[in-house]
């Protein structure tokens, strides 16, 4: 094989294994996006996929193509803590004698999660390879923990070959001549351009508890004209998407109409079609400062990409951003600002998106090959 290979770890899936893995849709979306980038540059790219199979077991597999491989380990499932421990082992096992027995040139990217750090902390002075490794979101800050969390596990992540992180401020902390920055998908997707309603809006993502950003997005709903609706298309618990119902049920009643309707979790085509439907994406977040100084909130370049109008609350991380001019931020963080901003906006009328993405995408494939 005369292509350079890269070894890239995380928690993918592709079309045929999504139905019996878990996984984040927003972190294969991410991982999907730098292996079309890889590719595009050249490189051979081995995907190893970390994700395990849901409640039953499952034999691993292979998919490969002229561009790539992908290998997905055999699984017991997770449903106790005795095949997770099972799970774990074997993957450990696995992982470091597939690292282990590469060619020495072969290059090794990891997606970040805590269930690598320490694997990869321990084992890395014996595989002896370049080692980069891509931070989308300190897991401690976006769960709001204290500092002392957020500085060990950024601890953890440090002195490496190189750096792929998901802003700006990130890039300053593991400040590495080998790092580059890529805040999401760049590339625009032809197929989102459709005449759109302007008083439809969007909120895609996690559902969780009361208070999160997907409540702020309801809240919104009632400072705004009757002419508005709101879509959710989204996963969590099935207690928090009970209690996100119920509060759609009261605000639809209190409203006298339809204001509000939970989509399920879209992927795929129907997610494609949902994203041509709307006008505007929410992106409520009410994380503070302090903490999504450490992440990027994934959906805002979702919203972009497919046509929609970002209208986001007003972070630092976003507003530091090289897409922070094709965004339309409210003063703050409350429902009647928000509201205000959606029914004043004049943004989408006045920016080329398409030119302003295929922009940042060939500077993201262009530095991703410097730094491999």
């Amino acid at each position: 094989m005369d292509k350079k290979q890269i070894y890239y770890i995380g928690f993918y899936v592709n079309k045929n294994e999504s139905q019996n893995r878990l996984f984040q849709p927003s972190g294969v979306s991410k991982m999907s996006y730098i292996i079309d980038c890889l590719i595009e540059k050249g490189f051979f790219v081995n995907v190893i996929s970390l994700c395990q199979s849901k409640n039953s077991f499952k034999w691993g597999c292979r998919y490969i193509d002229a561009n790539s491989e992908q290998r997905y380990f055999a699984s017991v499932g997770m449903s106790n803590l005795v095949a997770k421990l099972i799970n774990y082992i074997y993957v450990y096992v696995n992982l470091f004698c597939i690292l282990f027995t590469r060619k020495k040139s072969d290059v090794i990217l990891i997606y970040h999660s805590v269930f690598l750090s320490t694997f990869i902390k321990y084992i890395r002075f014996l595989i002896r390879a370049k080692i980069i490794i891509e931070i989308e979101e300190i897991y401690a800050a976006a769960y709001s923990e204290r500092g002392a969390r957020v500085k060990k596990e950024l601890n953890t992540l440090k002195g490496y070959n190189g750096y792929i992180t998901v802003n700006n401020y990130l890039k300053s902390i593991f400040y590495s001549s080998n790092s580059v920055v890529c805040n999401g998908i760049y590339r625009f997707n032809e197929k989102s351009r459709a005449c759109r309603d302007r008083h439809k809006l969007l909120y895609a993502g996690v559902i969780s508890d009361k208070g999160s950003d997907v409540y702020l997005a309801l809240d919104v709903m009632r400072y705004l004209p009757d002419d508005y609706e709101l879509s959710i298309a989204g996963y969590g618990t099935d207690h928090n998407i009970l209690q996100l119902n119920k509060e759609i049920e009261k605000l639809n009643e209190d409203k006298k109409r339809t204001a509000c309707r939970y989509l399920g979790l879209l992927q795929g085509d129907q997610y494609d079609e949902c994203l041509r439907e709307h006008y505007y994406g929410l992106c409520t977040r009410v994380l503070s400062n302090e903490n999504s100084d450490y992440t990027f909130p994934s959906k805002v370049l979702v919203y972009l990409t497919n046509g929609l109008v970002p209208i986001c609350t007003p972070l630092n991380i976003l507003q530091s951003s090289d897409i922070s001019n094709m965004i339309v931020f409210a003063k703050s963080i409350t429902p009647e600002d928000i509201a205000s901003v959606i029914i004043n906006e004049s943004l989408s009328d006045k920016i080329n998106i398409d030119n302003k993405l295929q922009e940042l995408h060939e500077n993201f494939c262009c530095s991703l090959y410097q730094i491999i």
